[in-house]
């Protein structure tokens, strides 16, 4: 009698599944997916948790690296914006600046993509807690706030 009890209880729970899921046989509250509903889903059935996972990526062959070229072009405006500025001779700028040059490229190219003028460099101030920057221009004939707003770089000229 006890058997065809806990017989009967098992299939009410297996009823009270939803569909395409398996009960373990231990863990009656809580049905697992079946591998064939994981699919169905284009997911995984994972073995340990028993449920549908993203199925991890293939790792793409290893293969030698590319030499990338950059593209040619003739345009005359996009080689003048591709020029660095020099640093004019008694510029104020600090010494850890002046050593990081990716940093005054950055400037000037800002500056530039901006539609405003930079030839050549003749003060960096730079304000690195408020993220801004001061960038005076062509013997300081030109002066330029940049600053990040909002996860942009916003140029203004003073």
């Amino acid at each position: 009698m006890r058997r065809q009890i806990w017989v009967a209880g098992a299939l009410l729970l297996s009823a009270c599944a939803p569909p395409g899921f398996v009960l373990d046989g231990a863990d009656f509250l809580h049905p697992h997916p079946s591998a064939a509903l994981c699919a169905s889903k284009n997911l995984q059935l994972d073995p340990v948790t028993k449920e549908c996972v993203v199925p991890v990526p293939a790792l793409p062959p290893a293969s030698s690296p590319r030499r990338v070229t950059p593209p040619r072009s003739t345009a005359p405006a996009a080689k003048a914006e591709a020029k660095d500025a020099p640093i004019e001779p008694g510029a104020e700028i600090r010494d850890d600046i002046k050593k990081n040059v990716t940093l005054l490229r950055e400037l000037v190219h800002f500056v530039r993509e901006n539609g405003h003028q930079c030839d050549a460099i003749s003060a960096v101030q730079a304000n690195t807690v408020s993220r801004r920057f001061k960038l005076v221009c062509d013997r300081s004939h030109n002066t330029y706030e940049i600053e990040s707003q909002e996860g942009h770089w916003v140029v203004t000229p003073k």
